[in-house]
């Protein structure tokens, strides 16, 4: 008769299991027979490897030590005399240790002085607050060491840039959670250049709009409008890593790349304004520990279809005692006009010369969005501004008026996106 147990062991550092059967036989003279046998089976199931730690860091007569907490990508904030906090990032290893009380009061010169020879520094070279700086074997290093009566803890980080995880091209299929295709399938939304694909990383929830408003906080708050995208990620493995600042620092490297420019940069929360065919996106990025998020709103712009010359805007001014100034391109929630408007002031102008005898009146309208006074100003500053353009044509102040109207008097539905667009206007 034969009996038989089994252990295994495994690690995380090297991608096998080690299996071992221990049996022991009876034989029916009373004999015992023991025996063993071990399997090494290489598994595929372990995905991810921690990196050794690149320096001995523990002191001798340590007694007792956290496991190591490992990022790929983390950030650490040092304290440099005379220039305040420096902000560092790359793969860090963090560990708490204790270890039996000092006779005397030279545990932290001691401590301090092992950790600086294993880091290849004098111990001079760590600060009194704990931090150190290092280049070994050609590689930057960063230390934050906190010294106590019966225990240390230390912070080492290898600096490195964040790894190539995002990639543009809105002709791809994006990656869907599992859970979101269950409840919504792939769901459609109009494409932007800008929206990333991130390895590991799917989609987890999405909002989209022809047309919406959103306030991005950047030297204040900003109320932007046009179309708008707002879509969360999630982490599709079970990798334990923080990926908070990894996406965000890769994104914003892709993004400048394609000239983008940043509007405000908090580490992992980013506000970028990035132009594209005549179409001003604003985007802002924010990442957490499991996932991100990112919002965008495409300014509406208003293009020029034609410009009427001056004997059919008589003509319809005639007919109807008003036209509306199409072609006419403002700054974003501003009266400042964009160069884009200048071919519609140049035919107003043109109008005004062909009827030397001719008054006009620019009204200023918006749609239902935003506070009713809000729009009454805007409104009256954006007709102020293409008055203002006409005359620097040439064209005499006194024939030319501006007023605004707000949303007072809409053409159109506000209740529809088309419906708001048609009530946003310039008429003469």
């Amino acid at each position: 008769m034969c009996t038989h147990t089994s252990t295994s062991s495994s690690t995380p550092a090297v991608i096998m299991v080690l299996l071992t059967w221990h049996i022991t036989c009876w034989t029916k003279k009373g004999y015992i027979i023991k025996t063993s046998m071990t399997l090494l089976l290489l598994t595929p199931f372990l995905l991810w490897a921690s990196e050794p730690l690149p320096f001995e860091l523990t002191y001798p007569t340590v007694t007792k030590s956290s496991d190591i907490e490992e990022q790929n990508y983390d950030k650490l904030a040092v304290w440099i005399d005379g220039e305040g906090y420096h902000s560092s990032y790359g793969h860090t290893w963090e560990q708490e240790l204790t270890y039996p009380e000092f006779s005397d009061n030279s545990y932290k010169q001691a401590v301090r002085t092992f950790i600086a020879k294993n880091l290849q520094i004098e111990p001079t070279a760590i600060s009194k607050d704990g931090y150190g700086h290092m280049n070994v074997d050609g590689k930057e290093y960063w230390i934050r060491l906190s010294i106590n009566s019966d225990s240390y803890s230390y912070i080492l980080q290898r600096v490195e840039a964040a790894a190539d995880s995002v990639s543009f091209d809105s002709n791809t299929s994006y990656a869907y959670t599992d859970a979101y295709k269950k409840r919504f399938g792939e769901v459609a939304f109009a494409k932007n250049s800008v929206l990333p694909h991130v390895k590991e990383y799917a989609i987890s929830s999405v909002k989209y709009k022809k047309y919406d408003e959103h306030t991005f906080y950047y030297d204040g708050g900003h109320l932007h409008k046009g179309e708008y995208w707002s879509l969360d990620y999630k982490k599709s493995t079970k990798e334990p890593n923080s990926d908070r600042y990894s996406i965000a620092h890769d994104y914003k490297k892709k993004l400048l790349g394609l000239g983008a420019s940043v509007l405000e940069d908090k580490d992992n929360t980013i506000k970028f304004r990035f132009e594209e065919d005549g179409q001003v996106n604003i985007i802002e990025f924010g990442g957490s520990d499991s996932g991100f998020s990112i919002t965008i709103i495409r300014e509406e712009s208003f293009k020029q279809s034609l410009v009427l010359t001056p004997d059919s805007i008589k003509s319809a001014l005639d007919k109807e005692g008003k036209v509306t100034l199409d072609g006419i391109y403002f700054d974003f929630n501003k009266a400042t006009l964009k160069a884009e408007s200048d071919k519609a002031i140049l035919s107003t102008a043109a109008l005004m010369q062909t009827y030397s005898d001719l008054l006009l009146s620019v009204h200023g309208h918006t749609d239902a969005k935003g506070s009713d006074s809000y729009n009454l100003k805007l409104s009256t500053d954006r007709a102020a501004s293409v008055r203002d353009a006409i005359i620097a044509k040439g064209i005499e102040s006194e024939r030319l008026l501006s007023k605004g109207h707000g949303e007072s008097e809409p053409i159109a539905t506000n209740d529809t996106d088309e419906g708001r667009a048609q009530n946003r206007r310039v008429e003469r």
